[in-house]
């Protein structure tokens, strides 16, 4: 934030912005992935299904625990909405 110059709205928009272009990115990237014939198409659809439900798991888990959003974390995870100021 600082060494770019940045306010806090502009660096939360930054990070979403990169976060969207990653994940975008991610499942174009599986749409093209080739094929390898069988077996070895299994086992990487079931990597691939291993690598979304991590992250599908930590997204859970940062919404499940006040270690992230302290004490609001049920109004975070109802509202998708943290205040940060």
């Amino acid at each position: 934030m600082n060494e770019k110059n940045l306010t806090l709205q502009q660096s939360m928009d930054l990070i979403g912005g990169q976060t969207e272009t990653h994940f975008k990115r991610y499942n174009d990237y599986k749409r093209r992935l080739r094929s390898f014939g069988e077996p070895i198409d299994a086992n990487i659809q079931k990597y691939i299904h291993g690598m979304d439900c991590w992250v599908a798991g930590e997204i859970h888990y940062a919404f499940s625990i006040p270690k992230y959003f302290g004490k609001d974390v049920d109004i975070v995870r109802r509202n998708c909405l943290v205040n940060l100021a």
